[in-house]
């Protein structure tokens, strides 16, 4: 099971060897080279991730994707956010792995009540990688022609932009209603982050429906976060879904669903789910605890 958290000193030898790989296999995807970063010391490496968050995906121990964080300083400017360094390498591509670095970064910067906005800058050509971050919610606003100079070729630069919602605060602009028969699938974009075959959102829409319990956390028109479960209706209760948009993070939205559910199993002897390592903290708040589990998986159904 793959385990995301913010890197440390301890990891600094992974990460320089992870990043260098990326500066010398993609040098096109980079700002910064390969040349420069190769001689760095091992304390200015872990300088470097102290006082910079940069988030990582490890897969049986080893490190295996990466996104970093950067904040603004400046007074007038400490609304801003960026993320920079984003690499899988290619062996572990179309796993998700960088949609889960990228969630943890963008959850992080959204942790700030200040930031408003998180920025990125990814190579025009890069369409892969383009899709990645629109799939998040990020926009382009800019172009930098020439941006870098690789082999006597320039390459543009696409600027990119993931804005906070207006949201007031969990009681105040956004709702929660105990069913999904009033959303239709254009109410439902956005959601699965990080899934290689998403269900489109007229799946989710029929999910929802056959579900035994529902709640949904709306922004006016638009669901935000959901949580569904089904149940035998006497003993047991499983929640194989929990999951607020990226933006909307950082805000409690998750936490009013999974504890309005519980309530609505509250009846139930058993209430299970899955999750990975790092979400356990999540669900321990609401009196779950770890276990072992059991679990089969068909990749080709899960677009349903």
């Amino acid at each position: 099971m793959s385990v995301v958290r913010q890197l440390n000193s301890e990891d600094a030898a992974a990460f320089h060897a992870l990043r260098l790989r990326g500066l010398q296999e993609e040098p096109t995807s980079f700002g910064s080279a390969y040349e420069e970063e190769v001689g760095y010391s091992k304390e200015k490496v872990e300088d470097w991730l102290s006082g910079s968050p940069v988030f990582g995906v490890f897969e049986v121990g080893s490190l295996v994707a990466l996104t970093g964080l950067w904040f603004e300083k400046e007074l007038k400017h400490r609304h801003k956010a960026g993320i920079w360094g984003v690499y899988v390498a290619p062996e572990n591509r179309g796993k998700g792995f960088a949609s889960l670095a990228m969630q943890a970064a963008i959850n992080h910067a959204f942790a700030r009540p200040e930031i408003r906005q998180v920025v990125l800058a990814v190579n025009a050509t890069n369409v892969s990688a383009i899709r990645l971050y629109e799939r998040f919610g990020f926009v382009p606003y800019g172009l930098e022609p020439g941006f870098i100079l690789v082999d006597d070729e320039l390459h543009d630069e696409l600027h990119m932009i993931l804005r906070r919602p207006t949201v007031a605060s969990p009681q105040g602009e956004i709702t929660y209603v105990n069913h999904g028969h009033h959303l239709r699938p254009e109410n439902l974009e956005g959601f699965f982050v990080g899934w290689p075959n998403p269900p489109s959102p007229q799946t989710h829409l029929r999910l929802l429906n056959q579900s035994d319990v529902v709640w949904v956390a709306m922004d006016g028109e638009r669901c935000v976060g959901f949580v569904n479960a089904l149940s035998d209706g006497v003993l047991y209760g499983f929640v194989p879904l929990l999951e607020v948009l990226p933006p909307y993070q950082g805000r409690g939205i998750g936490s009013v669903l999974m504890r309005r559910m519980l309530d609505s199993l509250r009846g139930r002897y058993a209430v299970d789910l899955v999750c990975d390592k790092s979400l356990e903290p999540f669900y321990e708040q609401f009196g779950m605890r770890g276990g072992s589990s059991m679990m089969l998986r068909r990749y080709e159904r899960q677009s349903g």
